[in-house]
């Protein structure tokens, strides 16, 4: 076969992954105009990469109350697992999105990265999107701000699902 063949093949993973954590009464910033100031005490892991790796395809924010604070969810990669080892030089902004919740559990999806993983029969503009985590790399999510209002009980709930290679 040519070197200039084309012979890809689709991304396969081994088993599933889904993971869910909860948010709200602690930041995951030091400074919450500052994305590159990871607070480990408001940063939770939402996945490892595995033994081999991790594709998460989507990630979901939850409301658990009406009218909540408009504050971001952040994910952050980092080279560490333990939460209490985070910091700028090993841990890194990817992506956020901003609570929307009129109704209670309401949803929203963090838009994520195009992925050069192939669509079948649809050429190369359409993109799959979803972050890839390397073995022995973590992602993390936390807020950009504790949440307080409507109530100091307010929570919304991050969701990950993909999969293992």
């Amino acid at each position: 076969m040519a070197s200039t063949s084309t012979n890809k093949q689709p991304v396969l993973v081994d088993r599933v992954h889904f993971s869910a954590v909860t948010l709200g009464p602690v930041g995951g910033l030091l400074d919450p105009l500052n994305y590159n100031s990871p607070d480990p005490a408001g940063l939770f892991l939402l996945s490892d990469g595995g033994s081999d790796g991790t594709l998460i395809e989507s990630v979901t924010i939850a409301s658990t109350q009406k009218d909540t604070d408009e504050y971001d969810v952040l994910l952050f990669a980092s080279t560490v697992n333990n939460p209490l080892m985070i910091n700028a030089q090993n841990t890194f902004y990817i992506a956020s999105e901003t609570i929307k919740s009129e109704v209670c559990g309401e949803t929203t999806q963090i838009p994520l990265p195009p992925a050069m993983v192939p669509v079948p029969n649809v050429g190369c503009e359409p993109k799959n999107t979803a972050i890839y985590i390397p073995k022995n790399w973590s992602l993390f999510c936390g807020l950009s701000q504790a949440l307080c209002s409507p109530s100091f009980n307010c929570r919304v709930i991050v969701y990950a699902q993909g999969g293992y290679f």
